[in-house]
């Protein structure tokens, strides 16, 4: 099924999991052609790419789908992830800015910004979005996936 964008996208997330990274790439890249501004694509081939140490693909990537999908909050946490895989944490704290921009009730991305400002030692803003990210929890909304859940790297 060539034209099928679901199927494209279900194999790409498929072979990606399970270690065929090259059919992986192949499907996802082939759904983006078909449905240039759907995002989905992007997030799972982005997300595919910084798993795999590919930090600057990972971005040109992501910030390919932000351009055709438009902002979305997934591919901006992901253009924070691969600033963070290059160790540039304040641009890291700018995509990631921009991801709750897109959704400033999502829990996931309030305390992964706590994460990376603490890491560059501003612990007064991390705590603020710690406190916030607290809150947001407390009601049970804004949950979402983030692409690294771990540490720092």
């Amino acid at each position: 099924t060539p034209f099928n964008y679901t199927l494209l996208v279900e194999a790409g997330e498929f072979h990606g999991r399970e270690g065929d990274e090259s059919r992986g790439d192949t499907y996802l890249r082939r759904a983006i052609e078909l449905e240039p501004t759907l995002a989905n694509a992007y997030q799972i081939l982005a997300g595919n790419l910084l798993r795999r140490g590919m930090g600057r693909e990972a971005h040109g990537v992501a910030l390919a789908g932000l351009a055709q999908a438009g902002t979305d909050q997934r591919l901006w946490a992901l253009v924070s992830e691969s600033y963070l895989l290059k160790g540039d944490l304040p641009a890291a704290v700018r995509a990631r800015e921009a991801a709750i921009g897109a959704d400033p009730s999502s829990h996931d991305q309030w305390t992964r910004l706590a994460d990376i400002l603490e890491e560059m030692g501003h612990t007064d803003r991390a705590e603020v979005a710690r406190k916030r990210a607290a809150r947001l929890a407390e009601t049970g909304v804004g949950r979402s996936a983030t692409v690294a859940k771990g540490g720092m790297r």
